[in-house]
Parts: structure tokens; sequence; C-alpha cells
């Protein structure tokens, strides 16, 4: 027995919505997750990267610890190039974090004559040099990702949130892409990418355009609900406006749109793929440690294909099916995704495990009747896997 808060045989389908419309249909625990994260979020959601880094005296780069609180990673890495007189675009990251949390994260770029140790702006970002490399790092630099997160109980006591934490040690999550993936603003960039897809721009457009974001000024939110055609639009530099001004003429679009925008529709399209499969396998009773036909065992754990753009799918047997059933629903088949429209950027295929397991968690009662819990995740998995089995929005109020 898991007790009340425990871990119940098999999975349960999830009821959220945000769940559902990303394809993270299923959950370990069921029933209402007991807490929330608690507010404010950006002093509640610590997120520390576990790099494996080379340092050389003498190297002609600068690696930086840099600690921010409020902003996306580009901006943090801009932010902190510009400080040291240093072209923004040299500044090379191992990953992108949560805008609204507390990260610390490992910077890298080229050396400025008399490098400072510290660079600090207040409120903003605080960054510390580490030391010095040949050259920057590449992404596989990074291991992983540390997580510390404050809950307020919701639907439980502190100590029941404690135990329904302490129930996840040595679980195995299935690796779901999170929320974060698919737009921290609004979450519908894989739509944005199937829209592209399809060759479906108007809908595109919509998607793109439509629905102001929370944080957008009055006059950037009419210009958006009116698809910026009101006159006071009409300066507006923004990529989204030149797109809803020109989307009349469907083969200019991908022309029009910046590549790297692209990408990242088109990337958040294959995980909502990936979400899908998953999903699928769950509700088929396979279990997590179950290598499937078609798929890769890789260190004794399953990997699920994950198809590319512009690439013919590897792989055949139940995995290739199951990726054709996931595909039916959005319109497309596995011959689309090899065959896109012209002018979108292809992206390679690439193998996901199915499920990861948080190590090192840990979950204790802090001032406030408020539960502090820690673990590390491998890199590409997200805080999100563990969390939604004990909190999910709404936030507390």
């Amino acid at each position: 027995m898991w007790g009340r808060w425990g871990i119940r045989a098999g999975f349960c389908r999830s009821s959220n919505p945000l769940d559902l419309l990303l394809g993270l249909e299923y959950r370990l625990r069921c029933g209402r997750p007991p807490a929330c994260v608690a507010r404010p979020r950006e002093r509640s959601f610590i997120v520390a990267e576990l790099p494996e880094l080379t340092l050389e005296p003498g190297g002609r780069y600068c690696v930086y610890a840099l600690a921010k609180r409020g902003l996306p990673s580009l901006d943090a890495a801009r932010l902190l190039a510009r400080r040291l007189g240093v072209n923004p675009r040299q500044a090379s990251i191992a990953g992108l974090k949560d805008t609204e949390a507390t990260t610390l994260q490992y910077i890298c770029l080229p050396c400025p004559r008399e490098p400072p140790a510290i660079v600090a702006v207040p409120g903003r970002l605080w960054a510390r040099l580490v030391g010095r490399a040949s050259r920057c790092p590449r992404r596989g630099v990074l291991r992983g990702n540390r997580f510390t997160i404050v809950l307020e109980p919701v639907s439980a006591s502190c100590r029941e949130v404690v135990e329904a934490a302490e129930a996840l040690r040595g679980a195995k999550l299935p690796a779901y892409y999170g929320y974060q993936r698919f737009g921290t603003r609004r979450p519908n960039t894989h739509l944005q990418g199937l829209a592209l897809l399809r060759g479906d721009l108007a809908w595109y457009a919509r998607e793109l355009l439509g629905s102001p974001y929370p944080d957008e000024s009055p006059a950037t939110a009419r210009c958006r609900a009116s698809l910026w055609r009101s006159e006071e639009c009409q300066g507006s530099r923004l990529y989204e406006a030149t797109v809803a001004r020109r989307a009349a003429s469907p083969a200019d679009l991908p022309a029009l749109l910046p590549r790297g925008v692209a990408e990242i529709q088109l990337a958040a399209l294959q995980a909502y793929i990936f979400n899908r499969y998953l999903s699928l396998r769950l509700a088929r009773g396979h279990s997590l440690d179950e290598k499937l036909p078609g798929e890769r065992l890789v260190g004794g754990r399953p990997h699920a294909p994950v198809p590319g753009i512009g690439y013919r799918l590897g792989t055949g047997g139940e995995a290739a099916e199951l990726l054709e059933e996931a595909l039916e629903p959005l319109g497309i088949g596995l011959e689309d995704l090899a065959e896109p429209p012209p002018g979108l950027p292809r992206l390679r295929p690439y193998w996901r495990p199915v499920y990861t397991v948080p190590e090192g968690l840990e979950a204790r009662i802090i001032p406030g009747c408020r539960v502090a819990i820690a673990f590390s995740l491998e890199k590409g998995m997200y805080a999100t896997l563990v969390l939604r089995e004990l909190a999910e929005p709404p936030e507390c109020v």
C-alpha cells in the first residue's frame, strides 16, 4: 500500500485541460493534486544547471555562473554580454530556463580585456566568473538540472503533501515534454507548427496573431485583436505584423518568418507528436520498461522515435504504427513529415526515453505550513513531470 497519496497500479487519465491540450494524458497519481506552487512563483521555483565543465587557465573564453530572475535565458545572456562589452550574439548557453523562476546557469562568451569577477544588475541578474576555456562548451555539457520548489497545500495537510512527494521517489515517470516546450505565454506553438506543415496559412495566422498575451501593452493587444489591420499598427516592426499584412500571399509566408521562429514551432510539433505517441503507448497497456518493435534499447531503457521534418522515419514495427495513429487526428501522416512544404526548415529525427526517474528527491515542511521539494532530472526532462503529480494550475490565490 502506498497510502492516501501514493501511486496506484497503472496510470490514471488526467482531467487537466492543459494536459489534454498538449498530449500529456496520463499520470501516476489519481485524483486532484494536493498542492500548488507557492507565490510569488519566481521565489518558489529554483532551477540550477548540473554541467560538466572543462576550464583552462588562459583560455580566450570566459565562463560565468549566472543567476537570473524574471528574464528569459537568452535575454539574460545578452544583458550580461552588453555589460561586459561583448557582442551579444557570441554569448553561448547550455539550455533555456523558465522565465518565471530563479535560475542558475552557465554562460560562455569571449573574455573582455579585464573580465570582472562579478557582474550584477539589481533584481535581474548576478554573474560570477568561474573560469576560462579555450572554447565554449557544446550544449551536451549539461547533464541535467536540480530543482527546488516550494508548495502550498490545497486539499491536504503539509504532512500528506510530503508523503505524496516521497511516494514519487524512484518512480518511473512518463517522459512527456512539459508545458514550457509549447510556449510560456500561450501554449499553442505546436499548433503553429502543425498549421505550417499542413500549409493552412489562414489557421497559422490565427494561431500566431490572435489572442493578446497577458503581458502585452494595450496598443499591441489592440493590434493583435485586429490582426494588425488598423492604422495604428502599420508602423509595427514585429514579424507578426509583417505576416498579418502579407498572409494573403501564402507562397511568401515561410520566407517572411525568421528561421529560428519556424524551427521552434516545428520542434514543438515534434514534441507534441511524441507526447501523443507516449499516451497511446500507455493507453494500450504497455509497460514503460517494455521495448516495442521499432523502438531502441539504450542503457536498458526503451527509447521511442521522434520523427523529423523533411526526413524519412528510420523505423518500423509497432512504433511506426503508433506514430501513424498519433498523427491521424492531426490530419497528417509520416509522408507529410518527410516532405514538408517548400521553404520550411528541416529538423532531424531523434530518439527519446519513454520514462525518466527523479534523482535525490527530498521533501520537508518549512515555516508557514509549506513544503519544499528538491530533485534532479537528466537533461531534456522537465520539472513538470514531477510537479504535475503534486500541483497544477491554477496557482494558489
